[in-house]
């Protein structure tokens, strides 16, 4: 794949490179590099977003396997030599950001995405990423603020709801979190996060009923998941099944 996306950038076939990311894509849904790029191609008001060059793929793929190697801080020094010798492109600011946040500098990580934002004034990921780190910095308005930002920008994004949910959860809304986590499995039935949360919320809410065939339909396809039995065995103590419990714990 590698070989035909090199050939597709030094032919500056945008269109053939946007469809190889998106085939990827396809495959590897979480795939850092085709995101990143994808969203940089994507954006044609901006002179950032024209397709990159071979010799900007090498060095870009370079900063990724960093990241990917959770040498974050290599990671970020990389990408800053790649921006001063090829400008501010999106995606370099992105892992740039990314990989503050993964070292807990979530300040140093909302200043970077401010960058992205001047580039894609309207672009979901972002407002979905800084409210991840609005909410680990306790800025709870301004997490919920870009959360309904980027559900309104991308109402199909089960990340989005599954992350608001979270948020909600924990400030103890627990109706508003679990109507936001039942949208995240309605977009992305195999979202095994938001399974458990929603299994989660529907027992602190009083339905035993539901979240115990929530648990079990997550159970049924992973038996091993040891979170979830637990949970499991709690929520059928709480219907009066005690002997089933018992055997979950």
């Amino acid at each position: 794949m590698n070989f035909f996306l090199l050939s597709k950038l030094k032919k500056n076939d945008r269109l053939g490179a946007e469809k190889l990311f998106c085939e990827i894509l396809s495959l590897y849904p979480e795939n850092i590099r085709a995101k990143n790029a994808l969203s940089a191609l994507s954006n044609p008001t901006s002179a950032k977003a024209t397709p990159p060059t071979a010799d900007q793929v090498i060095l870009f793929n370079k900063m990724v396997d960093l990241f990917k190697a959770r040498n974050f801080t290599q990671a970020i020094e990389r990408a800053d030599h790649f921006i001063a010798a090829f400008g501010p492109r999106t995606e370099a600011l992105n892992l740039i950001a990314q990989s503050f946040f993964s070292l807990g500098d979530y300040r140093k990580a909302v200043e970077v995405y401010k960058k992205i934002f001047l580039q894609i004034p309207a672009h979901p990921e972002t407002h979905n990423a800084l409210a991840l780190c609005h909410g680990r910095l306790k800025e709870y308005d301004k997490a919920v603020k870009h959360y309904r930002k980027a559900l309104e920008l991308n109402p199909a994004s089960a990340e989005a709801h599954y992350n608001y949910g979270a948020l909600l959860g924990r400030l103890y809304k627990y109706k508003s979190a679990l109507t936001h986590f039942e949208r995240a499995v309605a977009l992305k039935p195999n979202h095994q996060a938001a399974r458990k949360s929603l299994g989660i919320y529907l027992f602190k809410l009083g339905d035993l009923d539901a979240a115990a065939a929530t648990q079990k339909a997550i159970l049924d396809n992973d038996p091993d998941d040891a979170e979830t039995m637990i949970n499991y065995g709690v929520t059928l103590r709480g219907i009066g099944d005690f002997e089933t419990a018992f055997s979950y714990y």
